[in-house]
């Protein structure tokens, strides 16, 4: 999970065919509304990479510029 301009930013990998594995995000808008809970609404989501199967996310990492 990483802050994307404001907006959670989740990656994940799920399995692809059978000779890969695919890389997924996800960016979540969330709001707190006026009791204090937190709301979120999907913005975007969709496969941004796909990797030779036995591949796997080790570290996640998030950067400013």
């Amino acid at each position: 999970m990483a802050d994307l301009g404001g907006k959670l930013c989740v990656v994940w990998e799920c399995q692809g065919n059978e000779n890969e594995m695919e890389i997924w995000c996800a960016e979540i808008g969330v709001k707190k509304n006026s009791d204090g809970e937190l709301w979120g609404q999907l913005v975007w989501f969709g496969k941004v990479l796909s990797v030779p199967k036995g591949s796997s996310i080790v570290n996640c990492s998030s950067v400013s510029l």
